[in-house]
This record gives C-alpha cells, sequence and structure tokens, in this order.
C-alpha cells in the first residue's frame, strides 16, 4: 500500500478521480437498459455530494489506476435506483434459498428450517428493510447467516 499524505494529492488527481467515477456511474442500467442516474444526479454526486476532502481521503492509499470505482459507483446508482415488488419478491426467495443452503450445511431439520426460514424473511422482515438492504449494496448472504447465527 502506497500511503501519501492529504497535501501532496494534485487538483489534477482529484479532477481524474471525479473524471472515472463519473464515467462509472454512467455504466449502471436498470433491467431494461435505461440509465440508474442521469447526467445530472452524476454531476452532482461526483462534484458536490463528494468533497475535495473525501476524494483526497480516498487516494491518501489507493492509486488512481486501481481505485475500486465500481463498488463506490454501486453504492452510489442503488440510491437512484427504484424497487419494483419484483425485486422485493425475489431478494426474499433468494434469502430462503440461502438460509436452506445454511440448513443443509448444518444439519438442521429442513421443514422446520424451511418454516423458519418463511416466517424470517416473508413475515419478519419489512419491505422497507429489504429496499435499504437493496439500496445500501448489502450482501444478502451475509444478512442471512448473520440472523441465522443470531436468531
Amino acid at each position: 500500500m502506497n500511503y501519501r499524505f492529504l497535501s501532496s494529492i494534485t487538483d489534477a488527481e482529484v479532477a481524474d478521480f471525479r473524471n472515472r467515477l463519473a464515467a462509472e456511474l454512467a455504466t449502471r442500467m436498470t433491467g431494461d437498459g435505461k440509465r440508474v442516474i442521469s447526467d445530472e444526479a452524476i454531476g452532482q454526486e461526483v462534484n458536490l455530494n463528494i468533497s475535495t476532502e473525501d476524494v483526497k481521503k480516498y487516494l491518501q492509499s489507493n492509486d488512481a489506476e486501481h481505485y475500486d470505482y465500481a463498488q463506490l459507483a454501486d453504492v452510489i446508482a442503488a440510491k437512484y435506483r427504484t424497487f419494483s415488488s419484483e425485486d422485493i419478491e425475489a431478494t426474499r426467495k433468494a434469502m430462503v434459498d440461502k438460509f436452506m443452503e445454511l440448513a443443509d450445511e448444518y444439519g438442521w431439520e429442513k421443514e422446520q428450517a424451511r418454516r423458519d426460514a418463511k416466517k424470517e424473511f416473508y413475515d419478519n422482515l419489512s419491505d422497507g428493510t429489504i429496499i435499504e438492504l437493496l439500496r445500501n449494496g448489502e450482501s444478502i448472504e451475509d444478512y442471512v447467516e448473520y440472523v441465522s447465527i443470531y436468531d
């Protein structure tokens, strides 16, 4: 890792970071091929919502060439994406499927595990919580593992 002082990061490097992030954000598409985030919103995100100080902190330990722009773009774009009832249902199904994989792995009784999963991910988990998980780019697998451990 190549640590740098914030004061050594130039305005040109900050501009390059903003341009690379904007280009990455422009590639985010919906399922029907439309862009998730407009040019105006991209400009606001990269120029107003991310301060120069924040950009310098991102670049402090990372070379602009090797920074993970895709991950940051995913987090930003998720704020603009709308989620349909189909997205929510698919997420619930994926959660149950993951829970059942854990049941197999740990030898839990299958029918009880299925009842527990349906109760947890259909009855107890609100649509709003699922949307927040999706919007924040959280790992569904990690969430299910967390729930299975602490419930």
